[in-house]
């Protein structure tokens, strides 16, 4: 025996198929371009596969001891513009989240910018970067 749906029996109404999508409707998605993706900032569309892997590639880690107030320090692979997602203390008296210590855009390449005063330099941390395109 076959049954044929008809527009009763669907379970949302033919004019709601041209409603956005949200967090908590079915609706229609704009999807993301690569840029979109990368950048990170645009809660609206959605993200492909693709846009993932293109994201995730661009993903770099570096580690590097604190300095004696501010000031540069070696990151080599680092670009001007690459974003600093987070930087994280790997030490005792640095252990976690610390990113307000350093820059959040790279603007010298192959450093990152110290910008506290402190002494950090018994300090060892682990910076997140997402590359620039």
């Amino acid at each position: 025996m076959t049954k044929t749906n008809t527009v009763a029996t669907l379970p949302i109404e033919v004019a709601d198929l041209n409603a956005a999508a949200s967090l908590t409707a079915a609706g229609i998605v704009e999807l993301a371009t690569t840029a979109e993706a990368i950048t990170g900032t645009d809660a609206v569309r959605a993200v492909t596969p693709a846009n993932v892997r293109s994201v995730l590639t661009g993903l770099k880690t570096i580690s590097f001891n604190g300095k004696n107030g501010a000031g540069a320090i070696s990151a080599v692979g680092t670009v001007v513009g690459d974003k600093v997602l987070d930087v994280f203390g790997l030490t005792d008296g640095a252990l976690g989240s610390v990113d307000t210590l350093y820059e959040t855009t790279i603007t010298v390449n192959d450093q990152i910018q110290q910008v506290s005063a402190s002494d950090l330099s018994l300090k060892i941390y682990c910076a997140l970067i997402l590359a620039v395109v």
